[in-house]
Order: structure tokens, then sequence, then C-alpha cells
């Protein structure tokens, strides 16, 4: 067979199609535009520039799954606002008093947290993935235990601290290197200014500790004396002043001459730096202490005697600190006023537990993690997120399931990732309140490259996963999700089989994903088309009707959704991705004049007003839509005629052709079903499947030049499918 005729491209005019009367019609349930069908338009080759808007969607509601539709307790209906976000869900909208804890052992009522205007809001039933979804791109190998995490930004380098000392992952090509520390890192930071890296060494509490420090171009090691078992690190990269908690209080290192101090100021579990007004603040011994870096002053700071402070934050543009306590039984959030010391209640939760306390400083807002701890019970227990906006007392609570664990922010994509357990990472996005979990070995820290959008959770079985929160445009055919194009095929009973391919032109164990397709008389493969970043199928039953079929991005589906009815009026229908450029899947439709029409995606599964892309279509017996077959960053489409050519269609990228058509093959009437999955070889280019009479499928590599690469057989005994995609 023929595959490869490549003529020199024609110049750039349109020449007479097959002749027609312009088409208007179109699916039931839309309404012309223009009541009288106009001037005729010219006759077009199917390549020619031809748009004329013809018909608007019907004024019908999208069926949509109702808001609070969830598994979890108390998912109701009612539909709330948070700063004109919809946040889903409502169970509670009472203000829990916030309750502070004196020195005398009285507590005293402080403003209710529901502030005026401000809404508390208690949410389940949120939209099951961020707008905007993040991936699991790699899981590292690091060393045995890997427990902290720190990344440097500046020369995208991450350090993980494990058993064996410290290992180091180059952010572009994740390539690792271990360096011997001696003793086991308990704890790293990162000086970005000087590029260096600090690391707590475990040690005998009995005696003084170290800290490591490494050379983040060489890698040479050098140790500084510290106090008797240092823990967290922070660093002031203003002064080049690393502080380093320990038993003996907070011992200072002059980055410049590694020479070190301690300031007496008790023991310290925790310790945040604001490095705009270079104070430092510990915990330790049950309280909250200020240390003036300048002076190395200590000022104590009272937040009662049945108070146990147990997480800092602290937002350096407003100038606040937010203290995480555990009294009695609640959960409370304490806020200090930077510039007076001045401590307040901010929040509190009976019979709840807090687990982690984060800040945003680029949206001004807190992230406080708790477990409510319900009635004692483990069956009772539920994790809670809070989101207090612009660090005000209104708050938004998030159901998690798990509770909360190590926070990290993105301020630039305004989420927030936290540990969720043996479940792996949750995200939540700042905007919609969404939120999902991906799957992945137990998280211990977090860290985030903000300039890469790359988050890094360790795991103390050896491991670091690394999120991609870039959203990468969704293969159109990764129906299992693990990011390599598949194929979808209903044999002649009806069951509808996924064959997962495995990225290199080759397959997977296939995967039943359907039955009675039979019913079906076209099923296309169009993408992301309700824009939750998976694959879909879209199918018209023998009625007319066009059904989606939402796809979970697990080689399963969601519940169908109609989409469209008065179908069988086309007699073709190709999925050539983002025809128009506006960034959502489209549908291009022949109907049985032969006239091609653009249907646009609005990204939400439903329709914007179609477009009329020419006549004379109906001389060809096959359309597929490629992709950029010709790398000129547009989609474009394949056509065969009835001789058995295969032509070129270059679109323009704003839902119209670019150019004449372009001839790409013979012989190729001798298949008997061509489709486009995408990239199944893992080249980067689209390619194209084709079954031949005898039920071999063979695979076509495109070029970058609009050609192709040798042709690959890569299965057999493919006649007993009814319908490929």
């Amino acid at each position: 067979m023929k595959t490869a005729i490549f003529p020199p491209r024609p110049s750039s005019r349109c020449v007479p199609s097959p002749t027609g009367p312009q088409s208007h019609v179109w699916p039931v349930g839309w309404s012309e535009i223009h009541r009288s069908p106009g001037p005729p338009a010219k006759a077009r080759t199917p390549g020619c520039c031809l748009r004329r808007v013809w018909c608007v969607p019907p004024s019908r509601a999208i069926p949509r799954p109702k808001c609070g539709v969830d598994s979890g307790p108390g998912a109701g209906e009612a539909s709330w606002h948070f700063g004109g976000i919809a946040v889903g869900t409502v169970v509670s909208v009472s203000g829990t008093p916030v309750r502070r804890f004196s020195d005398r052992g009285r507590s005293r009522w402080g403003t209710l947290v529901a502030a005026a205007g401000v809404a508390s809001l208690l949410i389940s039933g949120l939209p099951t993935s961020p707008a905007a979804a993040d991936i699991v791109a790699d899981i590292i190998d690091v060393g045995p235990e890997a427990s902290d995490v720190a990344v440097n930004p500046v020369t995208n380098t991450v350090y993980v601290t494990t058993r064996d000392g410290l290992t180091v992952i180059n952010g572009k090509t994740q390539a690792t290197v271990k360096i011997t520390t001696g003793s086991t890192p308990v704890a790293v930071a990162v000086n970005t200014a000087t590029n260096k890296i600090y690391l707590s060494l475990k040690s005998d509490p009995s005696a003084p500790g170290s800290v490591a420090i490494v050379n983040g171009a060489t890698h040479a090691v050098a140790r500084v004396t510290v106090g008797a078992a240092p823990g967290e690190l922070v660093i002031d990269q203003k002064t080049n002043k690393i502080y380093a908690g320990t038993l003996d209080g907070v011992s200072v290192i002059n980055g410049s001459t590694n020479a070190s101090t301690i300031i007496n100021s008790g023991s310290v579990s925790t310790l945040v730096i604001n490095q705009v007004t270079h104070r430092l603040y510990t915990l330790g011994g049950g309280g909250l202490n200020v240390i003036d870096t300048a002076t190395n002053a200590v000022t104590r700071i009272d937040l009662g005697t049945n108070a146990m402070p147990s997480y800092l934050a602290v937002n350096q543009v407003t100038n606040k600190v937010y203290v995480a306590v555990r009294a009695r039984q609640y959960a409370a959030l304490e806020v200090v006023d930077g510039a007076t010391n001045q401590a307040g209640g901010m929040f509190s939760d009976l019979n709840a537990s807090p687990t982690s306390l984060s800040v945003d400083e680029k949206n001004n807002r807190v992230y406080f993690g708790r477990t409510s701890l319900g009635d004692g019970t483990i069956s009772s227990r539920t994790g809670l997120l809070a989101i207090f906006d612009d660090g005000g007392p209104g708050r938004v609570d998030i159901r998690t399931g798990a509770a909360p664990g190590a926070i990290a922010v993105n301020g630039t994509t305004n989420k927030v990732y936290f540990e969720a357990g043996y479940r792996g990472t949750t995200v939540v996005d700042g905007k919609s309140f969404a939120l999902s979990t991906l799957s992945h070995p137990f998280t211990g820290t977090l860290a985030v490259n903000e300039a890469t959008n790359k988050i890094y959770a360790s795991n103390w079985q050896g491991s670091v996963t690394i999120i991609d929160g870039n959203s990468p445009t969704p293969l159109k055919n990764d129906f299992s999700g693990d990011r390599k194009t598949d194929l979808l095929a209903r044999d002649a009973s009806g069951v509808l089989w996924l064959y997962p391919g495995n990225g290199a032109a080759g397959w997977l164990p296939r995967t039943q994903v359907g039955s009675a397709w039979n019913s079906m008389t076209a099923v296309v493969s169009p993408g992301d088309f309700n824009g939750d970043k998976k694959p879909d199928v879209l199918a018209r039953d023998g009625a007319g009707h066009l059904w989606m079929y939402p796809g979970n991005g697990a080689g399963g589906w969601l519940a169908r959704v109609h989409v469209g009815s008065g179908w069988n009026a086309i007699t073709a229908i190709v999925t050539p991705g983002d025809f128009n450029g506006d960034g959502t899947a489209d549908i291009l439709a022949r109907d049985t004049s032969g006239t091609l029409w653009l249907y646009p995606g609005d990204g939400r599964g439903d329709w914007l007003p179609r477009t009329n892309l020419g006549t004379g279509w109906n001389a060809l017996t096959a359309i597929v839509g490629s992709g950029d077959f010709n790398s000129d960053g547009t989609p474009d489409v394949l056509a065969r005629d009835g001789s058995g050519v295969l032509w070129l269609y270059n679109g323009n990228g704003t839902g119209g052709w670019a150019w004449d058509r372009q001839k790409v093959g013979e012989g190729w009437n001798s298949m008997t079903a061509i489709v486009a999955p995408g990239d199944f070889n893992g080249d980067g280019r689209p390619d194209i499947v084709a079954r031949d009479g005898s039920g071999s499928l063979f695979l076509y590599p495109s070029a970058s030049d609009g050609a192709w690469l040798p042709t690959v057989r890569i299965g057999q005994g493919w006649n007993g499918m009814t319908a490929l995609l």
C-alpha cells in the first residue's frame, strides 16, 4: 500500500467544489440566528475558508450533578458563596466563640468567629478536583527514612534528609546525588542567597549538637557546634544568620564565619523568623517567646496556663504571627501583633486538636488544620481545614477526611497542599475550594518550588513524590490516567474495551469498561470535553441523541450527560481537539448535504454557536482529527476521498483553514478504520492508527513536516471490532 506521496504544496487558492445546496439543518433543540437563509455562500472546497454562524445553543439547563452529592456526613443542597466564590454544600453556618485561656485558670469570651458580613462555612461535597488539576509526575528513590525536604528555587534543586545523609535532586533532570553527613540529619534549610544548605544532625541530648553546612556548588561539608539536640532551622537571608532550635535555647550561626552563639531562651521545639522585622518567634516550655535578633532580648508572651502551643506561622507582609494551641478540649488559633506583641484569640473549636498551620502571604490567608474529636470514638473523628481569608476571623471549613498534616502553600497558584497520611497529598484550590487527593506513598514533609510549580513530598520508606502543579494538557486518549495514549474498541457484542498504550507503540492488558455499546451508532473521543482534565467520550444513540460519558481518569466513567439531539442528521463526527483556539475541545460534524460544521465546546460539556466550515465534504469517505500533523502549532484534519487518496486540511487555529488541502498518501481505501488517538509511540508527535481488511492494525507515525515515518504493525484480529476510537 502506498502511504507517502507528497507533491509540492498547491497554491493558496480556492477551487470549485462539488455543487449542492447550502444546508440549514442542525440538531433538534438549536435555534437559527437568521430567519432567512441570506445570500448563498460561494462554493468552496473543504479546504477553503468559509465561516458562517447559523445557530445558537438551545436555551436549556445543562444536566449537572446536584451540589452536595457526596458520601460524606451532612451533605445537603444549599449553595453558599464566600468572597464571591461558590464553595459547595453548607453543613453549618454557626460561629464558634473564641475562648481565651488565662493564667488564672478561668476563661473569658472574645468576639464571635462569624463577624458581620463574613460567612463561617463548613463544607463537604466539593468538586472532586481543583479547576487545574495536579498530577503525580514521578517518585524518586532517595534513601532510607526520608524525612525533611527543602527547595532552592534559584538553582532548582531539592534537598532531602535521609538516615544515611542528604540526597540532592536536580529539579530539571531528577538526577540524584548522595552527600554523607556523618550523623543522621533531622532537619534541612536552604539559604538561597548564599547557596548553602544547613542540616541539624541527630545527637545525644546530653551533649552539644552539630549543624552541617553544605556548599550547594561543591557539596563540601563543614560542621558547627550548637546546643544540644538541634531540631528545626530557619534562616534570615538578609542578615545571613541561621537559627537552630535546641534544648539549650536558640543557636545562632553567622553565615559568613560559621561562628555560633546561644540565646538562652529555654528549650525550643518550633521557631519562625520574620525577615522584615528580624524578630524570631519560638515555642517551648508551653509558651511563646519573641526574640529581637539585633539585641537577643527575649520577651515572653502569655498564652495562658492551660494553653499548649504546637504550631507557628508568620505573615511577614502583615507582621502577624499565628499560634495553634491545644487547651483543655479546645483547638484554638491565637494571633500576635508583631508590632506590639499583643496576643488575641482568633478562633477556637470544642472537642478538637490542632494538626497543622501555615500562611499564604501572597493571598493573605491562614490555613489551620485540626481533628474534630467528635464523641471521642475513632469513628467519629474527622479532619478539618479552616481557611481564614484576609487574615480576618471569618473562615471556610473544609472536611478533609484525614486530618491535615504538614502544609505547604503555593501563593502563586493559590493552592495549598497537605499531608493526608496513607492517602498521599491533598490539594485544595484556593479559588474554588475544590479538593482532590493524589495517591502516592505516605507523605512526611512537603516543599513547594513556586518557580517551577513543582511540589515535593518525602516518604519515610525512602522516596520523594514529585507533584506537577502545571496542569499539563490532558492527552486526548489517556483514559487510564497514566499519561500514555490508549485506544477504546467496541466488539460485535457491544462490549467496550480499553486497550492501554504503554507509551512506546505497544499495549498493556486490556480491560472491559462497558457493555451494551452496540446501541450507539457513533462513538468518538473528543478529549476533555467538560473541563475536568480527563478525556471523555461522545456517543450517539439510534434516536439521534448525543451523550457525553465523562471519563474518571482511571479507566472508568462518571454518569453520562445528554448534550444534544437531532444528531442522526449527521453522517460523520470528527474530534479535532481545540480547533478554534479558545482552549476547549471542539467537534466537527458533516451533515447529509456534505456541509461541515464546527461545534465549539464551551469547556463545560456544552456548546457555543456552530460555524459553517465548507461544503462538498460528502465526497470524503473518512474524516479524522489528526492533531497538529504538520507541526505549525494548530490542529489539522485528515480525510480520505473515494479513490483512496489521503488529504491534509491544515487548520488555521481560529476555526478555519490556512490553505488548500495537501495530498499526503494514496491507497488508503484498503483501510476499514482510521483513527487518530494522539501520540501513541511516545515521540511527541500525533500518530494515525488504521485497520486493513484482514484485521491487522497499523501505526502510522507522523514526522514533523506532515510526512510519515515507517509503518509499524501493532496488532491483528481487530476485524472483530465494530468501533475504534
